[in-house]
Order: C-alpha cells, then sequence, then structure tokens
C-alpha cells in the first residue's frame, strides 16, 4: 500500500471517529422532529387558509363543508402530537448530552422563557392535555358578512371560548391567553404565535449548540478537506 493510500484510510478513520460527525448524526434526531412539525404546521395552515378564503369556501357544496371540520381536528391533533414528540426529543437529548453543564444552563432559561412563562406556549401545552382527557375541542366556521360596506365576508375556523373553560385544567398563563378573546379563540392566530416561538427557539437552540461544540466542528471540516484534497489529487 502507498503512503498516500494509507494517509487517505487514516482520514477517513479519523473522519469515522471525529465527535464532530458524532454530534452531527445525533443532531440528525431532532431535525427530522422539526421536519415533520414544520410538515404539520404546512397542512394544517394550508387548510385553514383555504377554509378561511371566501372566493373559495363559499363556493363549496353543503356536504364539502361539513367534511372539513373533521379535516380541521384531524391536522390539529398532528401538529399538536409532533409538537409534543418535538419538546420530549429535544428534552431527551439536552438531559443525555448535556446534562448540568453550560449549555444546559442556557437551555433552561430559554425554556422558561419561550415556553413556561410565554401564554400561546402554554395554550398549547394544555389544549394537548385537554385532548387527553376532554376529547377534540369543537370547532366551528363562522361566516361574516358585512351587509353594509358589501366588503368580502369574514371567515374564521374557531373554537368557543365558554366550552373550553369549562375544563377545569387549564393553566393561569393559559386563561390569560384565552383572555385576549371575547367569545371565540382562533385556530390561525394560536396555531401561527406558537410555530413562531418554535422557529425562533430552535434558531437560537441550532446556533448556541454548534457554538458549544464548535472546536469539534472545525476539526470535523479540517479532515473533510484533506479528504477532498486526497481525492481530488489522486482521482
Amino acid at each position: 500500500m502507498t503512503q498516500q493510500a494509507e494517509e487517505y484510510l487514516q482520514l477517513k478513520k479519523e473522519l469515522d471517529e471525529n465527535l464532530g460527525v458524532q454530534y452531527l448524526q445525533r443532531k440528525k434526531t431532532l431535525e427530522r422532529s422539526l421536519m415533520l412539525l414544520a410538515g404539520n404546521f404546512k397542512e394544517l395552515a394550508t387548510l385553514v387558509d383555504f377554509i378561511e378564503n371566501p372566493e373559495i369556501y363559499l363556493k363549496l357544496e353543503i356536504n364539502e363543508k361539513t367534511d372539513l371540520q373533521p379535516e380541521i381536528i384531524r391536522f390539529l391533533h398532528n401538529y399538536l402530537a409532533s409538537a409534543k414528540s418535538l419538546v420530549d426529543h429535544t428534552r431527551g437529548y439536552v438531559k443525555k448530552w448535556h446534562d448540568k453543564d453550560d449549555f444546559d444552563k442556557k437551555y433552561q432559561d430559554k425554556v422558561k422563557l419561550f415556553f413556561a412563562e410565554n401564554s400561546a406556549s402554554k395554550m398549547i401545552q394544555d389544549l394537548r392535555n385537554y385532548l387527553l382527557h376532554r376529547g377534540l375541542p369543537p370547532s366551528t366556521i363562522r361566516e361574516t358578512f358585512n351587509i353594509e360596506t358589501r366588503d368580502p365576508p369574514e371567515i374564521k375556523v374557531l373554537f368557543n371560548k365558554k366550552n373550553l373553560e369549562e375544563w377545569k385544567g387549564w393553566t393561569s398563563k393559559s386563561k390569560e391567553y384565552m383572555g385576549r378573546f371575547e367569545r371565540d379563540i382562533e385556530l390561525k392566530k394560536l396555531v401561527s404565535e406558537y410555530q413562531e416561538i418554535l422557529t425562533d427557539f430552535y434558531s437560537w437552540f441550532n446556533i448556541e449548540i454548534d457554538l458549544f461544540h464548535k472546536e469539534e466542528l472545525i476539526l470535523f471540516d479540517n479532515i473533510k478537506e484533506k479528504i477532498t484534497a486526497h481525492e481530488a489529487k489522486y482521482r
């Protein structure tokens, strides 16, 4: 075996054993959970936008409108389930790989800020618990016509606030969120706000955790560059 071949095999071995590679591989679990959540959010948001577009919705037959109700609940259930999975995966990941280290401390502070003390986040969390105890919340599609202005009708996908409040399991933050609405809670507002919170949190998470593994990733990139140079030289 030539010296060049030995050097190449050694580099490949170093790459396989590199801590940066190991970090990126285990991080893929979280990335898959994020992709699943994003897909479920897109499906739910697309359905709600479809319903709330008067040019589309008002042309539907009665039976077609009726069929949309279970679809709303199905997509919402999928979204809430994937959000719960993402939270569990993230918590388990940090517990396993960063228990009580510097990243863990920053993570706990951010979780408190983005989730524990945020009313929309708590509303989503409690809504998942609501599903376990009360089943799926009844939704309604409300059409509001303004005869005086002749503006296009307003169509909203809503949850009845009074109906939800019958459950005693809401936390104070969820009650604070529901207090924003006089009668009905808009599904689109709730889910969009929570999705924005998740996007901001995981943007911070990915930047911060990469910084924590910065030295490992630099070494990983250096090895990859050497391997690429070897392959180009002897191709």
